[in-house]
């Protein structure tokens, strides 16, 4: 029979997770009382249960993309800003990657995941691997594999770039001053962030650093990114796979987190294992944050103003370049972006409106063929299944 079961979901658990990461699975002896193939040690069954089906609505994370087009067609100098920052160091293309995937299979590659360090033999670097376990078969995969699967070239994952997970930024520093909108207030607050800074947050926590919740809550790991994203700092060269990769390692200890990163992990089990899992019952939901508050805008708009020469007592309106005018001009280019952006939307939707009319004209043409052919007596020919779907993963 099995040991007593262990629930991994309590506090406290952490650290007894991560020395299990990193044990060879040749430790293991398989257990005689645990039936299926898919685990071998009473550990991953314990994980299984206890942290990843015991998360009933979410077991997997809901990874998003960002819908890049649709963040331009906002027309906001903000998120023109903040696009143009992640363009220029190398995030759009992980941030826009989209791969469906099985929840199954990504239980099971959590559940079983155990990382090899990487050593150096002879002064050559070699880089770490992953090793997991998908219905019984065990499967390796490098890091520089993983970071080729998903479109990264070595230098990209070169020794020498910035890991953000392993870089601390020494306090409070003119960079971190002029990412705030009021230095005398508290700092990594959303709110009190400059637009452009918010919106690298948002884009950031719904792709490869993945968190859930309130999005105006700045998360400490996201502290060191936004501070090396800052104009400023571009003489550091990120490594953007390694913040999947070290938000994947971190996750497999932690209980408390949800199983990450699920299109990037299917995508490389695919290519490393050669077969395809039906079916894919995850897939990426295009992300497109909302607009930064008028408040906010409005705000910013008034510190910015120029001083300008006290008024008059009896003038009735003030003059030319004061921080009023300067907000009612913020507020009606924020209308008319806003304007700009319904319309636009509009014609989207009225274009997707026409496509999906004549997809059901389509559709009541054949449903009335296939009914006159009924009366005739003959019947319809049926096309073979494009793909063979497996068993299901149980």
């Amino acid at each position: 029979m099995p040991k007593k079961a262990i629930d991994y979901s309590i506090k406290g658990q952490d650290d007894q997770l991560k020395e299990f990461k990193f044990q060879d699975e040749i430790l293991w002896q398989r257990h005689p009382g645990i039936q299926g193939v898919r685990f071998d040690c009473q550990t991953h069954v314990n994980f299984y249960n206890s942290v990843v089906r015991a998360k009933v609505k979410q077991p997997v994370l809901n990874q998003r993309c960002i819908d890049w087009e649709r963040c331009q067609g906002m027309n906001d100098k903000n998120m023109d800003d903040a696009l143009s920052i992640l363009h220029n160091r190398c995030f759009k293309q992980i941030m826009t990657f989209h791969h469906a995937w099985n929840s199954e299979v990504i239980a099971q590659f959590y559940s079983t995941l155990w990382i090899e360090n990487p050593k150096k033999e002879g002064g050559m670097y070699k880089f770490p691997y992953l090793h997991f376990n998908i219905q019984g078969q065990w499967y390796k995969c490098s890091y520089q594999r993983f970071a080729h699967i998903l479109g990264f070239s070595d230098s990209d994952i070169n020794k020498n770039n910035v890991c953000a997970h392993e870089y601390n930024i020494a306090g409070v520093d003119d960079i971190v001053n002029d990412m705030h909108m009021d230095r005398t207030g508290t700092f990594w607050v959303s709110r009190n962030m400059k637009p452009p800074i918010r919106y690298l947050n948002h884009l950031l926590r719904v792709t490869v650093v993945p968190k859930g919740g309130d999005q105006t809550e700045i998360l400490s790991r996201s502290h060191t990114i936004l501070w090396l994203l800052h104009p400023g700092n571009e003489d550091k060269t990120i490594n953007v796979f390694d913040l999947i990769y070290q938000e994947v390692c971190r996750a497999s200890w932690n209980p408390l987190r949800g199983c990450v990163h699920a299109p990037y992990l299917m995508k490389m089990i695919e290519v490393v294992t050669q077969q395809r899992y039906l079916p894919l019952d995850g897939k990426c939901s295009k992300y497109k944050p909302c607009w930064v508050y008028l408040e906010d805008e409005a705000q910013t708009v008034e510190e910015e103003a120029s001083p300008c020469p006290a008024v008059h007592p009896s003038a009735s309106m003030p003059p030319h370049g004061t921080g009023q005018v300067e907000t009612l001009d913020a507020v009606l280019g924020f209308m008319k972006r806003r304007w700009e952006g319904w319309w636009k939307a509009s014609r989207e939707q009225n274009a997707r409106l026409e496509v999906i009319e004549k997809l059901q004209h389509e559709i009541l043409e054949h449903v009335k063929s296939i009914r006159r052919d009924s009366a005739t007596g003959s019947s319809p020919k049926i096309s073979p299944p494009r793909e063979y779907v497996p068993p299901s993963l149980g």
